[in-house]
């Protein structure tokens, strides 16, 4: 149940540097972290369909159809969205069949009375442990070289990250089923 700030002293601890009270304060530290917090947080919620961060809802269907005629309906994504998972229907996975796309801040689609599966910005508290463990040492990554002027730490830190998200990807697809998680090619053998 952490928020903004001590995800951010988290990641200045591993540094080494000083913590802060907040991203407004007059310090070295609380300005690095004032400029990369947003960006590496809406990366790190990019990078999985995370169990704690995604969400379904029903699309709303502006005004205006798309000016291409491929197009039959034109959505707004909700407000909150990071990213766009799946534009479905009446339970019909579009996720194969490309029926959708992004276009600027609108999805544009085949499908009628869309709903979409997508992950959304949601507030530090309500991050499972693992994803929050992520955003700490991606942050710390980014970070590094600012604050320490030492591209062996940076490096050290970005291998870090990455074998926590090995680690965070793992954990959060054993929890349930996601669509984004395929094997392809498998082949069940009884004995």
């Amino acid at each position: 149940m952490s928020s903004a700030v001590d995800i951010a002293n988290q990641a200045l601890a591993m540094l080494g540097s000083k913590p802060i009270i907040s991203f407004n304060d007059d310090t070295t530290e609380s300005a690095a972290v004032n400029t990369v917090y947003d960006p590496v947080f809406r990366n790190v919620l990019r990078m999985h369909e995370w169990g704690c961060t995604t969400k379904v809802a029903t699309l709303a269907l502006k005004a205006d159809p798309p000016a291409d005629t491929y197009w039959h309906y034109l959505y707004a994504q909700p407000t909150d969205t990071v990213r766009i998972i799946d534009v479905f229907t009446n339970g019909i996975d579009y996720y194969n069949r490309r029926e959708w796309q992004i276009e600027g801040k609108d999805i544009v689609s085949r499908i009628p009375n869309a709903l979409a599966r997508y992950t959304a910005k949601v507030r530090e508290p309500d991050l499972d442990s693992h994803v929050e463990a992520l955003l700490v040492a991606r942050l710390a990554a980014e970070l590094a070289y600012p604050l320490t002027a030492s591209t062996t730490r940076e490096q050290t830190l970005y291998a870090m990250f990455e074998q926590k998200l090995r680690e965070a990807r793992t954990t959060d697809n054993l929890e349930g089923t996601h669509t984004g998680f395929r094997i392809d090619g498998l082949q069940i053998v009884r004995f």
